[in-house]
C-alpha cells in the first residue's frame, strides 16, 4: 500500500527521532540486532531524503537535530596507543571509530541536508549556532581518519551556507 505524503514525512520524521539511540559498540556482539535496525533505518533516511526533493521541511529540523547532536557529539577517548602513551601520529596507528557504521550514514545525512535545495538558512541559523559548531570542531579530537574527513566537508558546507557566521 502506498503511503500518502503526509504520511512519509511523518513516517521521515519518526526514523529521524528513533536514531537518536546510541548503541554502545565497544562491545560489538552487544544489542545486534538494534544496530542492525538503526543501520538500515539511517540508510532507509538517507536513500528517501536523496531521491526526492521538498522532503526536508522546517518542521523535521528538530528530529534532525537531535538525531545529528545525539550521534556525533560525544567524548572523545584521550589519544594514546597501546601501551598508555600520548599518540602519536608519526609512530602511532591510528583508531577506527567502532560506531564507524552508524556514524558514517549521520554525516551522509547531514551532508545531504546541508547540500538539499530544500535547505533553510533562515530556519537553519537557530540550530547550527557557536555552540553546534563549536561540538562539531572538538571532534577533530578522533583519531579516525575518516571522521576528521567528514567533518571537514561537513564545515566547509556549513562555511558556505551560513554566510552570517563568517564574521
Amino acid at each position: 500500500e502506498e503511503l500518502s505524503d503526509v504520511e512519509r514525512h511523518e513516517l521521515l520524521s519518526q526514523k529521524l527521532a528513533q536514531c537518536t539511540v546510541v548503541f554502545d559498540f565497544q562491545n560489538l556482539n552487544e544489542n545486534l540486532e538494534g544496530k542492525e535496525a538503526k543501520q538500515t533505518t539511517l540508510t532507509e533516511i538517507f536513500g528517501y531524503i536523496s531521491e526526492r526533493t521538498g522532503v526536508i521541511t522546517p518542521d523535521l529540523y528538530p528530529n534532525l537535530f537531535k538525531m545529528v547532536s545525539a550521534n556525533l557529539f560525544r567524548t572523545i577517548p584521550p589519544q594514546i596507543n597501546a601501551f598508555g602513551d600520548p599518540f602519536d601520529p608519526e609512530e602511532d596507528e591510528p583508531r577506527e571509530e567502532a560506531a564507524w557504521p552508524h556514524l558514517c550514514l549521520v554525516y551522509h545525512i547531514f551532508l545531504r541536508f546541508l547540500e538539499s535545495g530544500d535547505f533553510n538558512q533562515g530556519v537553519a541559523r537557530s540550530y547550527i549556532d557557536n555552540a553546534f559548531t563549536m561540538q562539531l570542531l572538538e571532534l577533530f579530537d578522533c583519531e579516525d581518519v575518516r571522521e576528521r574527513e567528514s567533518l571537514k566537508t561537513v564545515l566547509h558546507r556549513i562555511y558556505g551556507k551560513m554566510l552570517n557566521m563568517r564574521s
